[in-house]
């Protein structure tokens, strides 16, 4: 009896013995699960690993799918090539899955700036309402129009659609998310120095924007001998957002001064074609910041000493109320920023590209205030058949001169247009701010 008893025993201890072993080892694998959970990258931004060995596997043989368009397939599809975006915390990898031919730029007209177009992979809408306005004008122009687009695996089909038809788009395994704006912007730097390297100037703009691109290769041609220099409307002592739960939030981590150096903002800016592979070269000197005309433009740009040149009216980064074809500054104007919707886009362009200036009396602009001005001297001029002391009809026009009795208002009351002297004049008609 004790020989079975004996033999039973050992049998449940060997029993007990794997089962512990096979819980053990459950239990680390849990623990190295975990690990790996909370230790790899499950920020928004998207690393080599993910990419080039899962899911890049995965998207090439849908970015090879035949399509219904009758167009000619002008796609080239690449994965095989990497690149890099070095920070001083960080380092990410990326490749192109789909760009335009390679010879784009050498074959096309002798272009005098690539625009590209930092758009999201769902705003298909936009994207046509962009190419059938200004950047259907841009053809016949020295301007190359290009969309950066970011990866999004429900679109994938969409996109290669919309790339056989068109041909413009420049979309990389990044990621799509607002907080990958600085990597989208650095892929199209890249682009431009790998692939069009022989245009002089490079814009960078955003889906939300109007483009005059007729404007914009005359600009580009009266600074054909700039160097190191960024275009744009510049930023000067601005702080850091703070705030977490802001778009535009930046962590003391990743950028610990009080403010930022002064910057281009971001809808629209204009730099040579040497600043892209010194912004590139100065990026693993800093951390990664997800902001990206603040980083780029401002961080990197000042690193590398390249210059940046204020040009508030022809860069607008605010939306116009309405488009004066009578002001110069609006016939002239390069990029406005705030046009989120394909009708907001298209009768933009048709205020730029048709409204004519129908004035019959002057052709120089007059904002309102100028307006109520001008009304304030006709009314004057109704009453006294002169100029009012310290005030004038138009640049135009010589102070005390050009309106009946200009010269004898100068006896009457005791300083003409240019005195100082009130005489009999309202109180309400005395020079004022307006």
């Amino acid at each position: 009896m004790g020989t079975p008893y004996r033999k039973t025993i050992f049998t449940m201890k060997t029993i007990i013995l794997c089962h512990w072993k096979r819980s053990t080892f459950l239990f680390f694998l849990l623990i190295l699960s975990t690990i790996f959970f909370f230790y790899s990258p499950n920020d928004p931004r998207i690393s080599a690993e993910l990419f080039n060995v899962n899911t890049l596997r995965r998207v090439q043989p849908i970015l090879r799918l035949k399509t219904t368009s009758t167009v000619p397939t002008t796609t080239t599809t690449t994965t095989s090539q990497v690149y890099r975006a070095t920070f001083k915390d960080v380092s990410y990898t990326y490749s192109f899955l789909l760009t335009p031919v390679d010879d784009v730029c050498e074959k096309g007209p002798d272009y005098e700036v690539v625009v590209f177009i930092i758009s999201a992979a769902e705003e298909i809408a936009q994207r046509e309402a962009i190419r059938s306005s200004w950047a259907e004008k841009a053809a016949d122009t020295r301007a190359l129009v290009l969309f950066v687009v970011g990866y999004t695996p429900k679109l994938v089909a969409n996109l290669n659609a919309e790339q056989e038809q068109n041909n413009d788009m420049i979309v990389s395994t990044i990621q799509e998310h607002y907080r990958n704006l600085t990597l989208k912007v650095m892929s199209a730097l890249e682009w431009k120095n790998s692939r069009c390297s022989n245009v002089n100037f490079l814009f960078k703009t955003d889906s939300d924007v109007v483009v005059n691109p007729t404007e914009l290769v005359k600009y580009c041609q009266a600074r054909k001998d700039r160097k190191n220099t960024i275009f744009g409307h510049v930023w000067s002592k601005v702080k850091p957002n703070r705030s977490a739960n802001h778009r535009w939030f930046t962590s003391n981590e990743s950028y610990s001064q009080t403010f930022w150096p002064p910057y281009t903002s971001g809808p629209g800016y204009l730099m040579t074609a040497d600043v892209p592979a010194q912004l590139l070269s100065s990026s693993s000197h800093y951390n990664f910041v997800a902001i990206e005309d603040s980083f780029l433009t401002g961080v990197l740009a000042n690193h590398t000493n390249v210059n940046r040149i204020h040009d508030s009216n022809s860069f607008r980064w605010w939306k116009w109320k309405r488009f004066d074809a009578c002001n110069p500054k609006d016939t002239h104007v390069i990029s406005v920023h705030g046009f989120n919707t394909p009708d907001a886009m298209k009768k933009a362009w048709r205020d730029i590209s048709t409204v004519k200036c129908n004035r019959r009396h002057f052709q120089d602009y007059r904002d309102p205030r100028e307006d109520r001005r001008r009304m304030m001297l006709n009314e004057f001029h109704q009453l006294h058949r002169r100029p009012p002391p310290g005030m004038h009809a138009s640049p135009g026009i010589a102070r005390g001169r050009g309106w009946p009795g200009g010269r004898e208002a100068e006896n009457e009351y005791g300083g003409g247009s240019d005195g100082d002297g009130e005489g009999t004049i309202p109180p309400e008609w005395r020079r004022r701010k307006v």
